[in-house]
């Protein structure tokens, strides 16, 4: 039982899904990934550019979305958080359905926010929090990855584009199909 317990505090506290239940933390780098990881650091330069440029490559792409805005000059991304349109919330889970229906995986981040996480509503006083309950019910993840190509962004972009303008009612269509600004650049 107490092994049982370290390892879901080792995973941010989640014993079900993706709900804290317990204090956690992300503790879960094996041996293995550590090894791994020290091999990537030669390439470390080479990949985080290659990344910053997939992520210029969505903005580029999505104009009329937001993203967060990066601190640094450049950042090794793990995937390219994108929210919705407001009018789009409900219908979060539907576009990701679709995502996967053409082969692209894109999930939520940070969704549920931690003060929707059990353990927190137990143990901490929390107020209202509608920029988090805004953000966390609207942000996408998007793939973002080493072997990633520009052309499959554009792939993604044009899809999700699709899907978007699509389930918006014409009176929320602000979102169009167009051509994308003139960029041919390619890694």
């Amino acid at each position: 039982a107490k092994i049982d317990r370290l390892r879901v505090m080792t995973n941010y506290g989640f014993e079900r899904g993706r709900s804290a239940t317990i204090p956690g933390m992300n503790a879960k780098l094996s041996e293995v990934g550590a090894i791994m990881a020290l091999a990537k650091l030669a390439e470390l330069d080479r990949i985080a550019d290659h990344r910053a440029a997939l992520a210029a490559r969505y903005r580029n792409r999505l104009p009329d979305f937001d993203f967060q805005e990066g601190k640094d000059s450049r950042q090794a991304m793990q995937f390219m958080s994108v929210l919705l349109p407001p009018a789009l919330m409900p219908y979060r889970a539907r576009v990701i359905e679709e995502l996967a229906q053409k082969g692209i995986g894109a999930g939520t981040y940070f969704s549920p926010h931690l003060a929707e996480q059990p353990y927190f509503q137990e143990e901490s006083l929390i107020g209202p929090l509608p920029v988090s309950d805004d953000v966390g019910g609207r942000i996408l993840a998007f793939p973002l990855t080493d072997m990633m190509t520009t052309g499959e962004v554009d792939q993604v972009c044009m899809h999700f584009r699709a899907i978007c303008a699509a389930l918006l009612h014409p009176a929320d269509r602000r979102i169009r199909e167009r051509p994308a600004a003139a960029s041919s650049a390619t890694l």
